[in-house]
């Protein structure tokens, strides 16, 4: 649902949807691949939803090490997935 938002330009709503999927499973890789394209998309502030999507993860810990890993792992998914559909 969230990537559906995000490619219609509704980032909030993509936001929301992504911060329920964590809220259910924490380790949704789908939902981490879309909060880094949401986070690159420039469309919301990027620390604000970086900080909502680690809580959403989980609650109460905005700097949470285990959620910070999963995100950076995303963004480096999604930057080798982009470079090998340039190849």
């Amino acid at each position: 649902m969230a990537e559906l938002k995000l490619a219609a330009g509704d980032a909030v709503g993509a936001l929301a949807a992504i911060e329920r999927a964590l809220r259910i499973d924490r380790e949704h890789a789908g939902a981490w691949l879309t909060a880094v394209r949401l986070a690159n998309s420039g469309r919301l502030e990027r620390e604000d939803a970086a900080a909502r999507v680690l809580d959403a993860s989980n609650p109460g810990s905005r700097t949470a090490s285990e959620p910070a890993l999963r995100m950076l792992t995303a963004a480096a998914t999604l930057t080798r997935d982009e470079v090998l559909a340039g190849m």
